[in-house]
């Protein structure tokens, strides 16, 4: 089981982010002898991740003998500005992408805990589409051993299901004080 998969599309990611990211991609392949702009990286690096039904995850699943996967949503938004699409349109998509493919993904549930409805959207993610768990990203900005996370983190534990808290070290553009 592969605890830790997402299902990336640029409608579900703020720009400002993959600017970012763009910027330190080129600068990493830069710094390896491959000069490389952020419009490439951006152009050529990014359509690589995108897998909207979950099609490429499974390919690379069965290449590597992975009979199940957990499907993580993050929620960049209120560190770096809102997607295209909402975080409860990602989290419902993965929910759907979980639905058609019972066999192979479990979908979890992801919100930065300090959006109004948070825990409103994380008991609707559970009863009505399926939800199995709760992933928090604390290096978008919060702590998950403070509230308002805590309240969702006892839901979780309520309903026993398993929460995964994103920790370490990160890159750029996030705050490596919150990881």
């Amino acid at each position: 089981i592969d605890v830790h998969c997402h299902l990336w599309t640029r409608d579900y990611i703020p720009e400002p982010y993959l600017a970012d990211m763009a910027k330190f991609l080129a600068g990493y392949k830069t710094g390896q002898g491959q000069p490389t702009t952020p419009q490439q990286a951006d152009r050529e690096m990014f359509p690589l991740f995108w897998d909207a039904d979950g099609s490429k995850l499974l390919a690379s699943m069965d290449e590597a003998g992975i009979q199940k996967a957990v499907l993580l949503p993050i929620d960049l938004g209120l560190c770096h500005g809102e997607a295209e699409r909402t975080i409860e349109e990602h989290n419902r998509h993965l929910a759907e992408v979980a639905r058609r493919h019972p066999d192979r993904f479990v979908a979890f549930f992801s919100i930065d805990p300090r959006r109004p409805g948070a825990l409103d959207m994380f008991k609707r993610s559970v009863k009505e589409w399926g939800c199995r768990g709760i992933k928090y990203f604390p290096s978008s900005g919060f702590r998950p051993d403070e509230e308002p996370a805590l309240s969702l983190l006892k839901q979780a534990a309520e309903w026993g299901l398993p929460a995964l808290i994103h920790t370490g070290p990160e890159f750029p553009p996030f705050d490596p004080q919150l990881g």
